[in-house]
């Protein structure tokens, strides 16, 4: 568990600093923005990490109920039937079972004849499963009142897994869409990039490059299906919107706007959705600004120099696909 988690910091770091690197190339932005990049990637990755305890936690918890009440069935005492399944599940899982380690402690306690009902709510309270809270309270009030243990440990183990099935079942609908989603995003990634390259070399994008992308972002969504009600209305229609918006107001502004710009922008958002479209368009505005004041602060270019805005609405667009990657 450690070593993946280490392993995963060093590639989130890489991560940071090769994006870092391939748009800036300078080791003082690299510094300036990667280190907080890194802090907030750190955050995510510790909620990762949470949540992914706790989802073992709950494997091992149900394995853990069916030794414990196969111990009790077989006229254990509760202590006796804990240690039952601690060596079980150190079969199963092995050293790094991280429910062993929890029992162990809570054998640790019962040997100072702490009440075990005390034990198993402070076991839950540090769990943060509510499964296990659940338990502790029906275990709780099965001890006081008399209640048959045995049925209700059972009980409960069937009851967790089955939503353990449950949630297994939705994670793997719900992996299935993302995958069909980075898939698409394969492509939109690289027809940006060429457009990106087309911006930086000769402050001019091919048009028929940029409608294309708008043709395999609505070809993909018809293949896989999504083609709703709903999904014109979040997406496709602020989509639109977005477009419209820039468009005019390239054309007010006599092409103070990148037209290209804001039609990128409009097909980004009907592959993201409008929600993800405020995300990435902050991130890029934020990577625009910050260079912008490089430029002008530190190698003294004038105010009105015109940079290209593709490359940095790419890097807006990959950062807000890192951050989605790194929470699923």
């Amino acid at each position: 568990m450690n070593n993946r988690r280490v392993w995963d910091c060093i590639r989130a770091g890489g991560e940071v600093i090769v994006l870092l690197i391939l748009f800036y190339r300078s080791l003082l932005w690299v510094l300036l923005i990667g280190t907080p990049l890194c802090f907030l990637q750190y955050r995510r990755l510790k909620r990762k990490w949470e949540q992914q305890h706790r989802w073992q936690l709950n494997l091992e918890f149900k394995e853990g109920l069916q030794g414990l009440a196969a111990a009790l069935n077989a006229g254990y005492s509760i202590e006796n039937a804990i240690e039952e399944s601690r060596r079980d599940l150190m079969v199963v899982y092995g050293k790094e079972s991280l429910l062993s380690w929890e029992f162990q402690v809570m054998l640790e306690q019962l040997k100072l004849n702490r009440p075990v009902e005390q034990v198993m709510d402070e076991f839950a309270a540090r769990s943060g499963v509510q499964d296990i809270k659940s338990f502790a309270e029906v275990f709780r009030t099965a001890r006081r009142s008399g209640g048959n243990l045995v049925e209700i440990t059972r009980a409960s183990a069937d009851r967790i897994g089955e939503k353990i099935e449950v949630s297994r079942e939705i994670h793997t609908m719900i992996a299935g869409k993302q995958m069909e989603g980075r898939i698409m995003n394969v492509g939109v990634i690289v027809i940006m990039g060429i457009c990106a390259v087309m911006d930086c070399l000769w402050k001019k994008v091919w048009m028929p490059l940029v409608w294309g992308m708008g043709v395999y972002i609505l070809i993909w969504t018809l293949m896989s299906g999504e083609f709703s009600g709903e999904r014109i209305m979040t997406q496709f229609l602020p989509g639109v919107l977005v477009a419209v918006i820039l468009y005019t107001a390239s054309v007010l502004t006599q092409g103070q706007i990148g037209r290209a710009d804001g039609i990128v922008m409009g097909m980004l958002v009907m592959a993201a959705g409008m929600e993800q479209g405020i995300c990435f368009m902050a991130y890029s505005l934020f990577y625009t600004f910050a260079v912008a004041v490089f430029l002008v602060v530190f190698l003294r270019k004038k105010r009105k120099t015109r940079i290209p805005f593709l490359p940095f609405l790419l890097l807006g667009y990959l950062t807000m696909l890192w951050q989605q990657m790194t929470l699923s």
